[in-house]
């Protein structure tokens, strides 16, 4: 099984050999089925070479079954391939809040303005500011060379007690989304904006998603996220996912 979060985003994966991530680690004698769970190009365009595409092309006729983590994905492998792919859920979504929590030992809390943010500028701190109004704000960002990384159970505890939060990542969308946070999302055009499109026009919060120099972003969180919509779109994405893996594995 090859998945999820941007191995097809050739920017990172070709340094390790960018077919690998569509298993051209298995012979063509292997018996063993490829399956693809929620692959992700990162964008919308195909940025692969002719020649790693003409590979991968070949590669993919090879797999069980194959799905995408965004929506325009399933459309750019049918054009290109002939291949058809499924839109499934990201791994995270799939594992749900009562997991997370129990992972990180925590329950929900709304003590603080929670930032996660991978690419911190000024201007972000601008719109965390105002979105905490004065108030406490937990934060962790991409740590420097030499810093402490913060563990998996310190991350979820920060969305899982944050009143708000203020992100640029597409996993800190999905972690407001499965514990049920109101958010805002500051687009990181850098890493894929595709990522953040396709995931929040789905829910139905699209709105949320704003540019550094936005100025107004706490006037967003006057309105409540239709929540009963989030769960609602979230129960049937999760269980066409795991109807994917169950068939996926059958023989």
């Amino acid at each position: 099984m090859i998945g999820s979060d941007q191995v097809w985003n050739p920017d990172y994966t070709r340094p390790y050999g960018a077919e690998n991530y569509f298993g051209d680690f298995l012979s063509e004698g292997d018996s063993r089925p490829c399956i693809i769970y929620a692959a992700s190009m990162g964008g919308d365009k195909w940025r692969f070479t002719p020649a790693e595409s003409e590979k991968i092309g070949a590669l993919l006729s090879r797999c069980k079954r194959v799905s995408v983590r965004e929506q325009g994905a399933c459309k750019s492998l049918s054009e290109r391939f002939g291949i058809e792919s499924e839109w499934v859920a990201d791994p995270v979504m799939v594992i749900g809040r009562e997991r997370l929590l129990q992972v990180a030992g925590c329950t929900l809390k709304e003590e603080h303005t929670f930032a996660y943010m991978l690419d911190p500028t000024e201007a972000k701190t601008a719109i965390i500011q105002r979105v905490a109004n004065s108030g406490k704000v937990k934060k962790i960002t991409s740590p420097k060379p030499g810093e402490v990384i913060p563990s998996v159970e310190e991350w979820i505890a920060g969305f899982a007690g944050a009143r708000r939060v203020v992100t640029d990542s597409f996993h800190g969308v999905v972690m407001s989304l499965v514990l049920g946070k109101e958010f805002v999302a500051v687009g990181n055009a850098a890493r894929g904006m595709a990522r953040f499109t396709s995931l929040m026009s789905a829910f139905g919060v699209g709105e949320r998603l704003i540019d550094e120099q936005c100025t107004d972003a706490a006037a967003l969180f006057s309105k409540p996220i239709g929540w009963q919509g989030v769960e609602d779109t979230m129960v049937a994405l999760r269980s066409r996912s795991m109807e994917f893996l169950a068939k996926s594995f059958e023989k």
